[in-house]
């Protein structure tokens, strides 16, 4: 029934997704076009009869979801297969990183070997020994809820050789201009222990939890080296969003956004300069002061200028830290790097997470203007904010996001923005005469998706 009912499914994705990689694909994750999905059942059928208790495993994370990804890895003009899969015996699991080479049009079996680990956190692939082929990088989860394996295989005329293994919380691949070769940052946390207290027989938790950077590049022989290591503020508990960005005209940088407690961040930039520094990082107190702040606003290109801006925030009048996170309203500005320094900035304004969008504001707004949630109709109502009485003053307009099959153009709220399932909309307070009073092409021009 199981064979029946993948043959079918393989046709139906060969006819209607022509351009698939297979179909154990999502969307973001395709990587080449199989010449059918007889490549895709009779992988299957191969590693179903060389295993017992066979089951494809899928990856979690990442860009790519593939349990298979068929594609020219090595150069050499014919297609590799990767597959991922797990076996059972009695109640052990065992995942596996399996590679299929197709000859005389018949897959065979290249190399097969046994992961650490319960199952895959993410795959990516990168040119990181400059060969034009490229290697794999497959994270795999371990039973430690904070440290992963890394496993980076090249693949060759000499076959599949494992380069390296890390211990990893995170890692990506970037270009720092360490070398003429990309380079991986591995990203680690530390732990919590117990440390004896002076005043009581109790023990206290001390957080002991940092980080350490370390770029790979490699060598002819393909033998990685470590270019270096460096520190994070010892708060840091998790990582949000790691991303590559300039930081100035001629060198990359890694923004890292990490938590340092429960409603609370830093913005973390890593380079490289002989090695990999931290540029916020203050040894003295081994913290990160400058980009911190008490809200989880990641950074991210505001402007859409090609470069990472670093959030700045305040609470909005109306609003306090005894409220619960979710029911909060910041005031957030946005700061560029120049020259390796956050002294730029380059808007100013309210973000909505939840809806994705950024409305910029005059300076003059900030302390003098709030704004009002309503996360059940999708509304953000902004207002005055009334000092005599300490409370939320006239409303000036409001933003209201409907799904595109419940808005009408007939509506009061007039469209200044779309996407695929969403519209946005602006609702201006006629009776408004204040000195804030604003037009729907200023909202237009200054509503910006994200």
């Amino acid at each position: 029934m199981k064979k029946i009912f993948f043959i079918i499914l393989s046709c139906f994705i060969m006819l209607n997704f022509a351009s698939c990689a297979g179909i154990f694909d999502t969307p973001a994750s395709l990587m080449s076009t199989p010449k059918g999905s007889g490549d895709l059942v009779e992988i299957e059928e191969i590693l179903e009869s060389s295993h017992s208790g066979f089951e494809f495993s899928y990856p979690t994370g990442g860009e790519y979801r593939n349990a298979v990804m068929i594609k020219d890895f090595d150069s050499d003009g014919n297609r590799e297969a990767i597959a991922f899969y797990q076996t059972t015996e009695n109640t052990s699991i065992t995942i596996h990183f399996c590679v299929l080479d197709k000859k005389n049009d018949e897959w065979k079996i290249k190399f097969d070997s046994a992961l650490s680990g319960i199952g895959i956190d993410r795959v990516e692939t990168a040119d990181i020994c400059a060969d034009k082929s490229n290697e794999i990088l497959v994270g795999c989860k371990l039973n430690n809820t904070t440290e992963q394996e890394l496993n980076i295989y090249k693949m060759d005329k000499k076959g599949v050789q494992l380069l390296t293994q890390e211990r990893y919380t995170d890692f990506c691949v970037c270009d720092l201009g360490a070398s003429d070769k990309e380079q991986i940052a591995i990203f680690k946390l530390g732990s919590q222990s117990a440390v004896a207290s002076q005043e009581t027989d109790n023990s206290a938790i001390k957080n002991t939890a940092s980080a350490k950077l370390i770029s790979f590049s490699y060598q002819n022989d393909s033998i990685p080296f470590a270019l270096g290591s460096a520190n994070f503020d010892t708060n840091v508990i998790s990582f949000s969003k790691i991303a590559v960005a300039p930081i100035s005209n001629n060198q990359n940088g890694i923004f890292v956004d990490a938590n340092i407690g429960e409603d609370s961040m830093i913005t973390e930039v890593f380079y490289y300069d002989q090695t990999i520094k931290a540029l916020f990082y203050d040894k003295r107190n081994n913290s990160t002061k400058l980009t911190e702040r008490y809200s989880l606003i990641e950074s991210r290109d505001i402007n859409s200028d090609g470069k990472i801006e670093i959030p700045k925030t305040y609470l909005c009048n109306g609003y306090n830290e005894e409220m619960e996170y979710s029911d909060r309203v910041y005031f957030t500005e946005w700061y560029s790097l120049e020259n390796k320094k956050l002294q730029k900035r380059v808007a100013s304004g309210f973000l909505n997470g939840n809806d994705n969008y950024f409305i910029s504001t005059p300076d003059s707004w900030l302390g003098n203007v709030t704004a009002k949630k309503n996360s059940d109709s999708r509304e953000r109502i902004i207002c005055e904010w009334d000092f005599t009485n300490q409370t939320f003053g006239d409303e000036i307009f409001r933003i209201k996001v409907f799904y595109k099959s419940d808005y009408s153009s007939e509506d009061d709220f007039i469209k200044i923005a779309s996407d695929e399932e969403d519209v946005y909309t602006v609702k201006i307070n006629k009776k408004y005469q204040g000195k804030y009073k604003v037009k729907v092409d200023d909202i237009k021009k200054q509503f910006v998706l994200i």
